[in-house]
């Protein structure tokens, strides 16, 4: 028993070392607008064309958007410019 937790840590170690790293990456929490014709669909999709985001998560009940953003290409400008995304406060 001992041996295999040996070895299983030891392959774990080496995985780990020559790994790379993931790249790191910013949350930002988007409110929207409370507006009844606001295609969702729509705003996540431009949210996904947006330069710098990787991942959108819309929830149409909360009137929310998360995105995951590389803060080296990321340009907020761009996300607050769409129509049916509040100003950050």
């Amino acid at each position: 028993m001992f041996g295999l937790c040996a070895t299983a840590t030891a392959l774990w170690l080496v995985i780990a070392w020559v790994g790379r790293t993931p790249p790191l990456r910013n949350s930002i929490t988007l409110q929207l607008e409370e507006e009844p014709r606001l295609d969702l669909q729509e705003l996540e999709l431009r949210l996904r064309a947006t330069t710098g985001v990787y991942d959108v998560t819309v929830l149409p009940a909360d009137r929310v958007a998360y995105i995951k953003v590389d803060d080296e290409h990321f340009e907020s400008t761009q996300v607050y410019a769409l129509r049916g995304v509040l100003p950050a406060s």
